[in-house]
């Protein structure tokens, strides 16, 4: 297999993009805009108990403007998530199926830990999109043989590799 190839064919399975700007929620607003809030105003919700519940993957907050935030749910069991929070947020939460099982995402995290010296990894974490779905991304030297093999079999966008050390190209 081809190193190369992979990490700059292979998307945002493992090289960067731009960082997701959280303004526009993947789901339309209820009732054709979002409500205004206060300035950069903070949504109320219970965060631990939608942690606990196991029902939501990810859960972040987007801007459309300075005076509206929405809670956006990538969510196991989307059912779960609307009785938990359409009462604490009638207006203000958008919720979708997430992408990704936690059990997938923290498999990963895990296989990778493993192999963190073998890898030269720098930081494994977690990343939000611009669609409130979660990856695993990670910050490492470059990207080794066998690192690429194992990242060519998980699914697109589950991974993304943002190595320091890249080859030159020509063109």
């Amino acid at each position: 297999m081809d190193v190369r190839k992979l990490v700059f064919d292979a998307g945002d399975r493992v090289t960067g993009s731009v960082d997701p700007e959280w303004t526009t929620p993947p789901c339309p607003p209820p009732t054709g805009v979002w409500p205004r809030t206060g300035r950069d105003e903070n949504l109320d919700f219970d965060r631990l108990a939608l942690e606990d519940s196991g029902a939501a993957v990810t859960a972040v907050t987007f801007r459309p403007s300075p005076y509206q935030a929405v809670l956006v749910v990538a969510a196991a069991d989307i059912d779960a998530v609307e009785k938990m929070l359409r009462p604490q947020l009638p207006d203000q939460f958008c919720v979708v199926a997430s992408r990704w099982t936690r059990g997938q995402l923290d498999d990963v995290r895990a296989h990778l830990m493993q192999h963190w010296q073998d890898w030269t990894l720098e930081s494994v974490g977690e990343a939000i999109d611009e669609h409130g779905q979660a990856r695993v991304e990670v910050e490492l030297l470059r990207v080794t043989g066998d690192l690429a093999q194992w990242a060519a079999t998980l699914p697109d966008d589950l991974l993304r590799l943002v190595p320091f050390l890249v080859p030159l190209t020509s063109g």
